[in-house]
């Protein structure tokens, strides 16, 4: 609700923290309820109102009691077995999470991700989509593995003989040849 500052007397002159003081302390007025009056045609639809409810009531409680034993049995046994489907279908629910918890952390995840993934998964998922799973990540271990290999140094003979070297070496092989070593 705003507040009508022209009731407030010299508001236009007012510094900023007065006009901020007399807007907080400004009292409206509280307007009041003009009492309803009933006219005739009111107090007439209110009596339709109340005799067509008490019909409406009375209706229900005459079908209540027309409603044979066999009738009530019936919609009893309809509830048990509407609250036993629910369960049973609550109860594969879990079961088919579980199954799958159990065939993600079988291929290698840990056990709350394997909860997310199971849970998200539709049920009828077969043991192929399973199998097809593992293949692949099976299958991406061993191309890792091959292409971490691949990218090793490979080990070299050492470093190459240099001029002298190459000549100390040939007259060692020489006086092994010779006998004098």
């Amino acid at each position: 609700m705003k507040v009508d500052v022209t009731k407030i007397e010299n508001f236009e002159t007012m510094t900023d923290a007065e006009k901020l003081e007399a807007v907080l302390n400004y009292e409206m007025e509280v307007p009041q309820a003009e009492p309803v009056k009933d006219d005739a045609e009111t107090l007439k639809l209110k009596e339709a109102f109340n005799k067509a409810s008490s019909e409406v009531a009375e209706y229900k409680r005459q079908l209540k009691a027309k409603e044979t034993a066999e009738e009530t049995a019936r919609r009893e046994a309809a509830e048990r077995e509407s609250a036993i489907m629910e369960e049973l279908n609550q109860l594969r629910k879990e079961r088919t999470t579980s199954t799958y918890t159990a065939k993600y952390m079988e291929i290698g995840y840990d056990a709350d991700t394997a909860r997310a993934l199971a849970d998200t998964l539709p049920d009828g998922l077969g043991d192929d989509f399973f199998t097809r799973q593992k293949s692949f990540l099976e299958d991406t271990i061993q191309k890792t593995k091959a292409q971490v290999l691949n990218q090793q140094p490979q080990p070299t003979a050492g470093q190459p003989l240099t001029g002298k070297q190459a000549e100390d070496a040939e007259l060692q092989q020489l006086r092994k040849w010779s006998g004098l070593k």
